[in-house]
């Protein structure tokens, strides 16, 4: 990948409502909201499969009681010998 493909690559943010309104009004695009405390797991690791297959993300902020409700998603990925895209917990 060159350096020139890593700047054009973007931010998704995996989140509540208020972690999403804010990083929307910082410019970000890419989001997920996880609204539903009865499907939270599923949607959380359903947006984190799409972010982790998207070429064009680069980083993936979420929230750190997400990042838990989807531990085993989150450790397989890491695992995973891929660079990118980098998961930042918040």
């Amino acid at each position: 990948m060159s350096s020139t493909s890593i700047r054009n690559l973007q931010i998704a943010v995996i989140g509540d409502l208020e972690l999403v309104s804010a990083l929307r009004l910082a410019g970000l695009r890419r989001t997920y909201v996880i609204q539903s405390e009865r499907h939270a797991t599923e949607d959380i690791q359903k947006a984190l499969g799409e972010c982790m297959n998207d070429p064009d993300i680069g980083v993936v902020v979420m929230l750190e009681e997400h990042a838990e409700m989807a531990s085993s998603a989150v450790a397989q990925y890491r695992q995973n010998k891929n660079v990118l895209p980098v998961i930042v917990e918040v």
